[in-house]
């Protein structure tokens, strides 16, 4: 029949974890000959190969971009309660730790970190290298602000910040909850 291997009309499509689409020609022989099958080398190259080269040259192809997630917009608690705040990073990040804080700016105030005591706050998952929950017990009024998980990158000097969460409002309630006053006594 026929003498060497056609081109079909076929084109791979291969979806991206970034949205973007990769394309790469198939070439195929005809069926009944079977000269060139998926692994035959074209130019020198198989078509698994040069779907591989085609994905290395697409940028963020092949490479997860870091992402920092602190997925609770607003969390509320009654004070006396524990706290839960989830954070978490992919693996695929720089060296560096990941810390939480309490307000922004200047004034903010450092929560939990790696290193450090921090009496009523622990990490959810010890050793984790993606998961930096953290739990606050025995939340009480001053608790309640807007707390942000930040992923720091090692420095020649002071570590930088990376990424920051979109931060997590916290809502304490029994803020302003008194005792009741005792009654004054009629008069008699």
């Amino acid at each position: 029949m026929g003498e060497g291997p056609i081109l079909n009309d076929k084109l791979l499509a291969i979806s991206l974890d970034n949205g973007e689409l990769a394309k790469a020609a198939v070439w195929e022989g005809r069926p009944s000959d079977n000269k060139m099958a998926p692994s035959t080398p074209v130019s020198g190259f198989s078509v698994p190969c040069l779907v591989l080269l085609l994905l290395l040259e697409i940028p963020g192809a092949g490479a997860q971009e870091f992402q920092l997630l602190q997925p609770q917009g607003a969390v509320s608690v009654s004070a006396g309660e524990n706290l839960t705040l989830i954070c978490s990073v992919t693996e695929l990040g720089p060296m560096g730790p990941v810390k939480w804080f309490k307000g922004s700016g200047s004034g903010r105030q450092l929560v939990y970190a790696q290193v450090g005591s921090f009496p009523r706050v622990t990490r959810a998952v010890n050793g984790s290298g993606t998961d930096f929950t953290i739990r606050i017990s025995d939340t009480r009024p001053e608790d309640a602000g807007i707390y942000r998980c930040v992923k720091f990158e090692r420095g020649s000097g002071a570590d930088e910040e990376f990424r920051s969460g979109n931060g997590t409002v916290v809502s304490v309630s029994g803020e302003c909850e008194l005792p009741p006053a005792p009654r004054p006594s009629p008069p008699g």
